[in-house]
């Protein structure tokens, strides 16, 4: 390897690197806070080294081009706008599934997410690291054949916009990949809200897995939807030059992630410490979880996160309470936000039945 070609190396890996450092600092105290900060780095690493399957998916395409299935759906007799997302669709596949195994694996081997927040942490960080690797692919392969204002722009462009992209993508795939780590506590809050009077009773551990299995499954691959649905418009819309549809949507999906990060029910907590002075019985949790489950679906959300902290208080590590509580709280940040806006831009008529006022006092003095 000649000179000239290890300075270029250096040069797009340090190029590559600055859009990591910004958004480190951007999310830095999310992203850095808690015990987890030594393995942020490994996730990292992991979401860097997840782009080689994509590229070796793509070189055993060049090598057996029979397999290619972009190739072969390029040459399909369906319409162009109809081909390009087909293709698109399988590309943000194969990248969002390599960004998701990182954080199956760390999860399943260090047992590392412990909360939805958790799970959005280093979803976002593995998106952070595959980023990274890709930039300096396109920084190598594409920009040093450009222009200096060109590769200008395609930095820029990548560095902000594809970058938060890979972010917001991963984020909210994070998002349901930690709802998924509580499929038990969300299947049992879902049991004591359903809409239908059954016989309830104290679910066995068999049947509640019978029921939180389907849920997790159905929540990761909700998930994964999302995210492959995003990650497609994107790559559609940058395709055919929609830049402005590109932006609204990474503004919106940047919303969406911003919501799901800050919410209370993003802090629940996998890992519950049981306390001593838990004082209700199996019977009286039942007859409480059905009281506030009927409470939630009637919206009554004040009512169940009044007492939803006083059963804490005695029962600290019941799961399914905190559920009840954390989404109470969010829905009635949501109603209260509803209510203020509301307030704000529907302007009351003042001077509906002022005429009627008037004209009352004009009438008795004309009868006088």
């Amino acid at each position: 390897m000649d000179i000239l070609r290890l300075l270029q190396i250096i040069l797009v890996v340090l190029l590559a690197f600055l859009p990591v450092v910004l958004w480190f600092f951007i999310w830095r105290r999310s992203i850095l806070a808690g015990k987890t900060k030594k393995y942020v780095f490994l996730v990292f690493v992991l979401g860097a080294l997840s782009v080689f399957p994509v590229f070796l998916v793509d070189y055993l395409w060049t090598v057996f081009p029979q397999t290619d299935l972009l190739t072969i759906i390029g040459r399909a007799d369906i319409p162009k706008e109809q081909r390009i997302i087909i293709l698109f669709v399988i590309v943000a596949v194969l990248e969002e599934i390599a960004k998701l195994l990182v954080v199956l694996f760390v999860d399943k081997t260090k047992n590392l997410v412990h909360s939805i927040h958790e799970a959005i942490k280093f979803s976002i960080v593995a998106a952070l690291g595959f980023a990274f690797a890709e930039n300096i692919h396109y920084f190598y392969n594409v920009g040093l054949k450009m222009e200096l204002y060109q590769f200008i722009a395609l930095f820029s462009f990548r560095s902000v916009i594809t970058v938060c992209g890979h972010l917001v993508f991963s984020g909210i795939f994070g998002n349901y990949y930690g709802i998924s780590k509580f499929s038990k506590s969300f299947s049992m809050q879902e049991y004591w809200g359903k809409t239908k009077k059954f016989d309830k009773r104290t679910l066995s551990d068999e049947d509640l897995l019978k029921r939180a299995v389907p849920f997790r499954i159905f929540t990761i691959a909700k998930g994964l939807f999302f995210a492959v649905l995003l990650h497609a418009s994107f790559n559609y819309f940058l395709e055919m030059q929609m830049i402005e549809n590109v932006l609204w949507l990474i503004f919106a999906g940047f919303l969406w992630l911003l919501y799901l990060f800050r919410r209370s029910s993003g802090y629940l907590h996998l890992v519950y410490v049981k306390s001593k002075n838990a004082h209700m019985r199996d019977r009286d949790k039942d007859v409480v979880l059905e009281l506030l489950g009927q409470w939630y679906k009637d919206g009554k959300y004040l009512q169940v996160i009044e007492v939803s902290k006083r059963l804490l208080k005695k029962d600290p590590g019941n799961p399914v309470i905190r559920l009840f509580l954390n989404k109470s709280v969010d829905n009635q940040r949501f109603l209260d936000l509803y209510e203020a806006l509301r307030k704000l831009f529907v302007r009351k008529n003042y001077f509906e039945g002022l005429d009627e006022e008037i004209e009352k006092p004009e009438k008795q003095n004309i009868k006088n």
